[in-house]
């Protein structure tokens, strides 16, 4: 359970002793059921302190320096707990007071609530708590996020959800929490709602907490990028994975307008795509606007101290349900230009080259640097 040391208020106190001139600072947290109270405690030397409890309660936990929970050493009178807290038994100085009944919290939890699956857009990612999906095509429409605590019920209130570095209401539109049983829940998010208006990069996270008496909470996150489409003047539309996030390399679609980088060029800004660098696969797409028979492409580079030709890609054709395979290049050497020729005409709505994680040019795999696309008709 995550928390947060505050600042001492003294109505939730009693009384309040400090001895041989200590400091101590004690702050309350919300408990899971009304019997039972939890403080946290940061202190300076031996301490004796008195707290209000409820009728009946008789004695207290706290959290020893080796994680073990141990009764503390003091009396209950008139519904006031005193005792000492001794230095030797909290080396750091920092410990958890439980007064009153633990039967619905296993104090032995130290992990937080995992994930079980991860789903995005009907697609299963498996249980993990961070999916990068790098560049795609269409904003992600739907995230399914099924999580779950082996010894502890979650804690509902403790759910938050940032889009983009800014906090989403979660009792809002855009985010639906399913408790499925008090250990395990479903968290739903519509990006449509959420991200009405994606910029080239985007982040969600997810955290929640259960109800154990630790500082462990569950973060999740989705992250992507988008790259807006763009129509040609002959009416094709075009598309890539990822850009380069920098001014100079914004207008991408340079690559469909009859230039190519000769080695003369004093900068690439303004000739050519540049992806993002990372380690996922890279791709630059044609939607013709009618069904168009292709004979081949014509992949010119960018050039910047050598020609950045990719090492390996592949040219993948729509055939109306799934990206088949054209033909596949591997171990291409540095060059100015790559021509491919199919082994025959294909006809297709869409072409694209897909280029394999980590397979840009030698000097950083991480690229993809395409200076002009020729698609051969």
């Amino acid at each position: 359970m995550h928390t947060k040391a505050l600042p001492l208020r003294l109505h939730t106190l009693a009384a309040l002793i400090c001895f041989s001139g200590c400091r101590v600072l004690l702050s309350a947290d919300i408990a899971p059921q009304p019997d039972l109270q939890i403080y946290r405690v940061q202190m300076q030397g031996a301490v004796q302190i008195a707290l209000p409890v409820p009728t009946g309660v008789t004695q207290a936990l706290f959290q020893a320096g080796d994680a073990q929970w141990r009764p503390v050493q003091g009396e209950v009178r008139d519904n006031v707990l005193r005792f000492s807290l001794d230095p030797k038994d909290i080396p750091t100085g920092r410990t958890t007071l439980l007064i009153g009944k633990t039967d619905s919290i296993d104090l032995t939890d130290t992990e937080p609530p995992a994930v079980v699956r991860f789903v995005v857009d009907g697609a299963d990612h498996g249980a993990v708590p961070n999916v990068a999906l790098g560049g795609v095509e269409r904003v992600p429409a739907t995230v399914v996020i099924e999580i779950a605590d082996k010894l502890n019920a979650l804690k509902p209130t403790s759910l938050a959800v940032g889009v983009n570095g800014q906090p989403v209401a979660v009792s809002g539109e855009g985010v639906t929490f399913e408790q499925r049983d008090p250990k395990r829940a479903i968290i739903t998010l519509d990006l449509a709602k959420l991200l009405p208006k994606p910029p080239l990069k985007n982040a969600v996270a997810v955290s929640i907490d259960d109800w154990a008496i630790d500082d462990q909470g569950l973060d999740c996150s989705l992250a992507f990028t988008y790259v807006a489409p763009y129509t040609l003047p002959d009416g094709r539309v075009v598309a890539v994975d990822t850009l380069e996030d920098k001014p100079g390399w914004a207008k991408w679609w340079v690559m469909f307008d009859g230039v190519h980088m000769e080695n003369t060029h004093a900068t690439t800004a303004g000739f050519t795509w540049l992806s993002e660098p990372n380690e996922l696969p890279h791709w630059v797409q044609v939607r013709f606007p009618a069904p168009a028979t292709v004979k081949g492409v014509r992949i010119w580079w960018a050039y910047y101290q050598s020609f950045r030709s990719s090492s390996a890609y592949t040219v993948q054709a729509w055939d109306g349900k799934a990206w088949t395979d054209v033909l596949a290049v591997k171990n291409q050497p540095t060059a100015q230009s790559s021509e491919h020729m199919f082994p025959q005409p294909v006809t297709t709505d869409m072409l694209r080259i897909w280029q394999p994680a980590k397979s840009g040019n030698a000097v950083d795999p991480r690229y993809m640097w395409v200076s002009e696309l020729e698609v051969l008709q």
